[in-house]
C-alpha cells in the first residue's frame, strides 16, 4: 500500500513538472560562434567564414549574445545610400567586435 502511494505522488510530481516544462515558450538554440565582417561582402556573404564574409552591418543584424564579430581592416559603412550621413552602426550586448584582421586568421590572437 506505501509504495502504491509512493509510485503516485512520483507520478504526480513528474506529471506538474512536464506541464510546467510544456508551458515554457519554445526558443530554438543557436550555437554561438565567429561572424567574418569585410567592407564589401564576399563568397556567399552568410559571415561564415572570410571566404564568405558579409558586411559589418550585416553581421551586427544577425548576431545573437555570445558571437564574436572579426572584422576586416578597412573602410565600413552602415548603409551604401551616400545621402545617408547620419547612418550609425548600432551595436548589441552580448556580441563582441574584433577588428584588425587581414582576412585569413583562423584565431583571434593572429589580428594586428
Amino acid at each position: 500500500m506505501f509504495a502504491k502511494k509512493s509510485i503516485s505522488r512520483i507520478f504526480s510530481v513528474l506529471l506538474v513538472i512536464g506541464f510546467i516544462l510544456a508551458s515554457m515558450p519554445f526558443q530554438a538554440a543557436h550555437a554561438t560562434g565567429v561572424r567574418y565582417a569585410k567592407p564589401a561582402a564576399s563568397g556567399s556573404g552568410d559571415c561564415s567564414n572570410w571566404a564568405n564574409a558579409c558586411t559589418l552591418q550585416t553581421a551586427l543584424t544577425g548576431a545573437v549574445s555570445g558571437d564574436e564579430i572579426w572584422v576586416m581592416a578597412g573602410l565600413h559603412k552602415p548603409t551604401t545610400d551616400l545621402s545617408s550621413r547620419s547612418a550609425t552602426f548600432t551595436l548589441k550586448n552580448g556580441v563582441a567586435l574584433y577588428g584588425g584582421f587581414a582576412g585569413a586568421e583562423t584565431q583571434r590572437q593572429q589580428r594586428d
